[in-house]
């Protein structure tokens, strides 16, 4: 109690230590808090940023369909004027009915013009199989006049001489082939007769030119007068997509100056931000230092008392002892100090009192009478609990006994061995199953007189305890959470018309790797980065089989993943 009493200013500056404690863990949650606070407003920016993009896109469609609206509008009248140009300018050109026979008699003489020249050449082509016959048959007649044999009585000369006659008539008729071919060829360089239908297309033309003078000057102001509504339907259409351009505009400004006073606001909780995360750690290191100074003083005033001492023997953190190291000191030192002197005690009273029963022989026969009989009750009890215990275990007995025999049956019905004991194993020696024990028991003799002979000790050392600080590689919250930032900043959104998926950054110039089936085979998709606004993505490469695709957006200075060396790879 003096020990408890004497500690009781160290108790309390650990109490103390223990509020300033709970005072650096409440800023250091004011510091996550400010933390969480700039993250919600960058999640807020984003989705002001998102709603600011599809309120823009919104805008946007609303003037294309505007715009959609008034230029088919306007299209359509347009149209219709210039159909109706087109109508007078078809009625400039005269007479229908005298234009088709113009071109329908300009049309027969082309045909008859082609059918003169395909008949000549047809004809031309049959004298010249004829001619090619013709040649052949001379050229066999020659080679018939030299296998004839001329002399007296074998009859050559006569076939010699037909032979010759029939070349001669074949001669004649190449001839003739030779006048009717210059005939034909002069008569298709000449042409057929086409004078009375040319002078009659002639006539006609002049009169539809006649007829054409005369109705340009009727039409001519019609046409004069369409084309100026058309060019004032176009100048209208242009004053409305003006105005629809300056309306969407004006939206767009007031959007884009909502979305920068936002920006401007988180932009100051930022600036803001860094001061007072700066003021916390300032008051946490006044606290640390106070702390350490209480700490020291502490130290230097109660290490001369025992029970302090005992108590910084079971710290298990640095700083003052704690009351479970007060606990430890009770519980481990004091309590078997107190059971040894209690043992002494009872041993000493039983020796007084054997003496007193050995003085007295009477009195020491009664109480053995007595023992007597209580013993002899005790054993009486005990051998009734133990019929009624063997009473028992013969039930458990045949239980079991029809428990193994239905598990037998079960056993014989699976193909299968099942190894109970093996009796050659050997079973550990009872002196083995004692060491255990006997090593326990030499251990707590040991450290009892180790705390007896500290207890002795008038001066005794105080335990040195190194105050140890976290591992450089074990960050604080807010240090893990700049760097997953920092490790989320190369990655973007793509979104396609079928779907979003995901990449990120392998170059500065704004080249990005994602897989192939986000694309699907699109030329170019949209690309949301972290920096800034959604940007047009061109697809450079495809591979449908590794499952990979390289984008390229424009830009530069993107943040990225250094990718490994496939040298220095390993499995896992």
């Amino acid at each position: 109690n003096a020990s408890y009493f004497m500690t009781k200013q160290a108790r309390e500056a650990v109490i103390e230590n223990q509020n300033d404690a709970d005072k650096i863990e409440n800023h250091k949650q004011q510091i996550v808090d400010i933390h969480t606070a700039e993250e919600t407003s960058s999640q807020r920016l984003d989705e002001a940023e998102a709603t600011y993009e599809e309120t823009v896109a919104r805008i946007n469609a609303r003037l294309n369909e505007h715009i959609n609206t008034a230029t088919s509008d306007m299209t359509s009248r347009i149209t219709q004027i210039d159909a109706e140009i087109e109508r007078q300018k078809v009625l400039m050109l005269g007479q229908p009915d005298v234009l088709e026979r113009i071109e329908a008699m300009k049309i027969a003489v082309t045909d008859a013009q082609a059918a003169h020249e395909r008949q000549i050449t047809n004809s031309i082509a049959g004298l010249d199989e004829k001619w090619d016959a013709l040649h052949t048959r001379q050229s066999e007649n020659l080679a018939a006049q030299g296998q004839v044999e001329t002399g007296p009585f074998t009859g050559g000369n006569e076939e010699k001489a037909r032979l010759q006659q029939e070349r001669a008539n074949m001669l004649d008729r190449q001839k003739e082939i030779e006048s009717e071919r210059a005939l034909l060829e002069s008569l298709l360089r000449t042409g057929p007769d086409v004078t009375k239908q040319q002078n009659e297309i002639a006539a006609l033309e002049e009169t539809l030119a006649t007829q054409r003078e005369s109705l340009r000057a009727k039409h001519e102001p019609s046409i004069e007068r369409l084309a100026a509504q058309r060019r004032g339907l176009e100048l209208e259409l242009s004053d409305t997509l003006l105005k629809l351009n300056t309306s969407a505009a004006t939206e767009v400004a007031e959007l884009d100056e909502a979305y920068q006073s936002d920006v401007q606001g988180v932009e100051h909780l930022i600036a803001t931000k860094d001061a007072r995360i700066e003021s916390l750690h300032a008051a946490n290191s006044e606290i640390s230092d106070r702390i350490t100074e209480r700490n020291a003083a502490i130290d230097a005033e109660f290490e001369s008392i025992l029970y302090y001492r005992m108590a910084k023997w079971f710290q298990s953190q640095p700083g003052l002892p704690t009351k479970y190291d007060y606990a430890m000191v009770q519980w481990c030192i004091f309590a078997p100090i107190g059971a040894f002197y209690s043992l002494i005690s009872i041993t000493l009273a039983f020796v007084g009192k054997s003496l007193q029963s050995n003085a007295n022989p009477s009195r020491a026969q009664r109480e053995r009478a007595k023992l007597s009989a209580r013993r002899e009750k005790r054993l009486r009890n005990l051998d009734e609990r133990n019929k009624v215990l063997q009473e028992r275990v013969r039930e458990q007995d045949m239980d079991l006994i029809s428990a193994k025999q239905n598990t037998f049956e079960a056993i014989k019905q699976v193909p299968q061995t099942l190894k109970l004991h093996d009796g050659d194993v050997a079973r550990p020696s009872k002196a083995m199953t004692w060491i255990p024990w006997c090593a326990c028991m030499v251990m707590s003799l040991v450290a009892i007189g180790s705390v007896a002979y500290g207890m002795t000790r008038a001066e005794m050392r105080p335990m040195a305890f190194v105050h140890t600080t976290p591992a450089a590689h074990l960050k604080s919250p807010a240090a893990n959470q700049n760097h997953m930032q920092d490790m989320l900043d190369p990655v973007v959104t793509i979104e396609t018309a079928n779907g979003v998926g995901s990449g990120f950054f392998v170059r500065a110039d704004g080249l990005l790797v994602t897989n192939a089936h986000v694309v699907d085979e699109f030329k170019e998709v949209n690309v949301l980065t972290r920096q800034g606004p959604s940007k047009l993505g061109h697809v450079v490469q495809y591979d449908a089989d590794r499952d990979l695709a390289l984008v390229k957006i424009e830009g530069d200075d993107y943040p990225m993943f250094t990718l490994m060396d496939p040298a220095r790879s390993e499995l896992g």
